[in-house]
């Protein structure tokens, strides 16, 4: 800034709009110059209300980013936790759904989302995923320094 030298710059521009620039540079309310300058690649992604097979991995994925960011160790989450979440219609779109789960992980209740008692049928939770990786992994661990400990008495042997 101030000077008259050129310095070449490399940007690359995302924007977002929920509006049909299309449309409205058609109609002259959008700058139709600037809508083809930014008409490289479209996405056009529907809200998370039309999508609601993607509501349980971006839960699960929200509420891993938010243990981490709040250091808790994250919480079981149950299947009709899920089919709540599913029954909602998210009119604040993924966002709503990142603000939910950052109240799941702290343990808040909020917005008509009671996601700390669930109704817990006993085989799942006997069953559930995270129960079933401690378990595993406690195994793993049990049977390396089992093998660990007889390598090492061989050794003194000899």
């Amino acid at each position: 800034m101030g000077g008259n030298e050129l310095i070449p710059v490399d940007i690359v521009v995302v924007a977002a709009s929920k509006a049909d620039l299309a449309s409205l540079s058609e109609t002259g309310e959008f700058r139709s110059d600037l809508f083809y300058r930014l008409n490289i690649a479209s996405l056009n992604l529907p809200p998370l209300r039309q999508r609601k097979e993607d509501i349980q991995s971006l839960f699960r994925h929200f509420v891993g980013q938010a243990s981490h960011k709040y250091k808790t160790r994250p919480s079981t989450i149950y299947s009709e936790q899920i089919q709540q979440l599913s029954r909602h219609e998210w009119p604040g779109n993924v966002r709503e759904l990142r603000n939910v789960a950052d109240r799941f992980v702290l343990g808040i209740v909020g917005d008509g989302f009671d996601l700390q008692t669930p109704i817990q049928d006993v085989s799942e939770t006997e069953f559930a995923f995270e129960k079933q990786m401690e378990q595993y992994e406690r195994n793993v661990l049990t049977e390396a320094l089992i093998e660990s400990a007889a390598t090492s008495m061989k050794s003194r042997a000899n």
